[in-house]
């Protein structure tokens, strides 16, 4: 039988024995998601945590914490965004464009699970909700809701707009540097606008690194050039969701709730992914 001297805490005592699943996210506004819009109503099976303590989460504190807690005979889980496979240079894992192949790979073991998209924000990208907020509170409001294609293209092109802002990034991963705020470029509406801000800032020798990393992360379209609500989603799975709705609160004059009204609409359309949907079963276990 195992003994509590081997336990550090109380709260790693009531964990241990709670009956329920903890599940790490990275941060307390992935919490806020998961557990106040999402998944409320999963309490008797499943503990919420940030792996934020005050002193930095992220992806790292997820599995550290999963691991920590595993070793104390603690059931739990985690979560973390795709990004974390950039973070970790996991760069194979990172660029599979096949998610039945990507969900196979376990990089982080088989506790940790990594998204197919970018981070949680992705997941709030679903186009019709979007347009029915924007039409309530976005710019111009109260409006008519817009034919289905127009906002389709609106948001292919802020895709298009952060490929160079990603390409950038994830090469200035590569040197040890930290990627520009979420404002970086936010108003600049065509991709010819952004790359023209990036190849400023890119030396000669590092030009051929970042083409190589825009044709890798251009791969995630499948070739599919077409206004499509598909084409939406498979880019979407490569480019950072919080600086697209950094976009769009900035072309729409939205406030900063945005992202927990979108999460909030996503529950009461039962619109939350499949993916995602079919983690949180695994882990009640």
């Amino acid at each position: 039988m195992s003994s509590f001297k081997n336990i550090g805490d109380s709260e790693t005592v009531n964990s241990k024995y709670s009956g329920r699943s903890i599940v790490y996210l990275e941060s307390q506004e992935d919490c806020q998601i998961f557990f106040e819009r999402w998944f409320y109503d999963e309490g008797e099976f499943l503990e919420f945590r940030s792996s934020d303590m005050g002193c930095g989460g992220g992806c790292t504190n997820v599995i550290k914490n999963v691991e920590n807690d595993r070793q104390n005979g603690i059931l739990s889980f985690g979560i973390v965004d795709r990004d974390t496979l950039m973070q970790q240079n996991k760069w194979p894992e990172l660029w599979e464009t096949d998610d039945q192949q990507y969900k196979k790979l376990r990089p982080f073991g088989e506790n940790i699970r990594p998204l197919c998209r970018w981070e949680i924000e992705n997941y709030l990208l679903d186009i019709d909700e979007i347009e029915c907020l924007l039409a309530d509170i976005g710019k111009g409001s109260p409006r008519a809701i817009r034919d289905k294609i127009l906002v389709i293209k609106e948001f292919l092109d802020h895709c298009e707009a952060l490929i160079p802002i990603m390409a950038n990034n994830m090469l200035l991963h590569q040197k040890g540097k930290k990627s520009p705020e979420l404002c970086f470029c936010v108003q600049d509406a065509r991709r010819e606008d952004t790359e023209k801000v990036i190849q400023k800032q890119i030396i000669d020798e590092d030009k051929m690194k970042y083409e190589d990393i825009v044709l890798s992360i251009e791969a995630f379209k499948h070739n599919i050039a077409d206004i499509t609500e598909e084409s939406f989603y498979k880019i979407n799975r490569i480019l950072d969701g919080k600086r697209f709705i950094e976009r769009l609160k900035n072309h729409n004059l939205l406030g900063s709730d945005f992202r927990f009204m979108l999460a909030r609409k996503i529950k009461e359309k039962n619109k939350i992914d499949d993916e995602i949907i079919e983690i949180i079963e695994e882990f009640k276990v």
